[in-house]
């Protein structure tokens, strides 16, 4: 019997199975299902991940084997059975939420003791054979595609430095319109699963779904931060009972 297509997926809000984050991941998996493949969600937040104290023993001394025993060990077993590694975050203060972080700092066990300096860079070098296949949703609660850039550029440099092949990258700005605004982006959250649906099939999602996903949603910015700034100024008043 043919192995089913295998989807490992994490979801790096802290909301932990709320919000926005599981709305874009749900709807890439949904089309990814439809196309046969089966798939397990990973919520850092609900997992016990010791920090890497940089000890560098599982590179030197236990090759492959960290020295802590916590759930970060058998994810990266299970990660490296995986057909494709989804990666769902948020923008928390510039960069993926911290639990999502220590997740990846974990990482290391997969790594050499070897570098290489090639392009401009200095290249940590994989251990195993493992190339996994990668994308990202990414989104944020401001309007501008620019505040997602960092944690764009960040993904980009460690599936790089680790020689992965991540297929795409999906930014969603202001990501609230899910549900403030649902009719602007019915059509991203169908084209999602469509991503879903090709990546399965085809190895990467179609160039005309990568098109639509990229189109913007959000035509005036200035209206978007008044509706920010609505929004918040009456939660304070609803929480705030001395102001």
């Amino acid at each position: 019997m043919k192995k089913k297509y295998s989807i490992l997926a994490i979801n790096g809000s802290h909301r932990e199975g709320k919000g926005f984050s599981e709305i874009l991941m749900n709807s890439f998996l949904k089309g990814a299902e439809s196309a046969g493949a089966e798939f397990d969600v990973f919520y850092p937040g609900r997992m016990d991940i010791k920090s890497c104290i940089a000890c560098h023993k599982c590179i030197v001394a236990t090759p492959g084997k960290c020295i802590f025993k916590d759930d970060a060990n058998e994810f990266i077993i299970r990660l490296m059975e995986a057909d494709l590694f989804l990666v769902v975050a948020p923008v928390y203060f510039d960069t993926m939420p911290s639990d999502l972080k220590r997740l990846f700092e974990r990482f290391l066990p997969m790594l050499s003791p070897v570098f290489e300096f090639r392009n401009g860079r200095t290249y940590h070098i994989k251990a195993t054979k493992k190339t996994f296949n990668v994308i990202t949703i990414l989104l944020s609660g401001n309007p501008e595609k620019e505040s997602l850039l960092s944690m764009e550029s960040t993904f980009s440099r460690i599936f790089n430095n680790m020689d992965d092949n991540l297929i795409e990258q999906f930014l969603f700005p202001t990501s609230q319109m899910i549900a403030t605004h649902p009719d602007l982006l019915s059509g991203h959250l169908d084209a999602l699963q469509n991503a879903g649906r090709e990546t399965v099939l085809a190895g990467k999602p179609a160039t005309e779904t990568v098109d639509k996903l990229n189109e913007t949603y959000i035509y005036d910015m200035d209206a978007d931060i008044e509706a920010k700034n609505r929004y918040f100024a009456e939660q304070v008043q609803k929480h705030c009972s001395h102001c």
